[in-house]
């Protein structure tokens, strides 16, 4: 099932269907993105979904760098966001990169500001 969010030009679905984070890769593809893609999210989602998102990028093609927060407000500092940074600039990414953010509240949160304010935005779909 999609859930249509109609926002104009930045309008998007929410994907709601039993192992719809097998499919992330070939979603994102079909957006034309770059090949390279970051994906933020906090050790203990990771540990249970991080295996699943990364494959299916790197099926679709992706170069992936995984960038572990910490959880909850803590994720929410200038120190997390730098670390962040570094890891987008060590990794390459640049501007037709994709940001992605793996779970929500702070994760999706971090990685929104990260992806907006490095080289003056990057790509960030709505969190997995």
């Amino acid at each position: 099932m999609n859930i249509d969010v109609q926002l104009g030009s930045r309008s998007y679905a929410i994907v709601v269907e039993r192992g719809a984070l097998a499919s992330v890769g070939a979603r994102l593809k079909s957006l034309g993105v770059g090949s390279r893609a970051a994906l933020v999210s906090a050790a203990g989602i990771l540990s249970a979904h991080g295996k699943t998102v990364t494959e299916s990028l790197e099926k679709a093609g992706f170069t992936v760098t995984t960038l572990e927060v910490p959880d909850g407000e803590a994720a929410k500092t200038l120190g997390v966001a730098e670390r962040c940074w570094n890891a987008l600039l060590e990794a390459g990414l640049d501007r037709t990169s994709t940001v992605l953010a793996l779970g929500g509240g702070a994760v999706g949160d971090v990685a929104g500001f990260v992806a907006a304010t490095y080289m003056r935005g990057v790509m960030t779909p709505p969190p997995c």
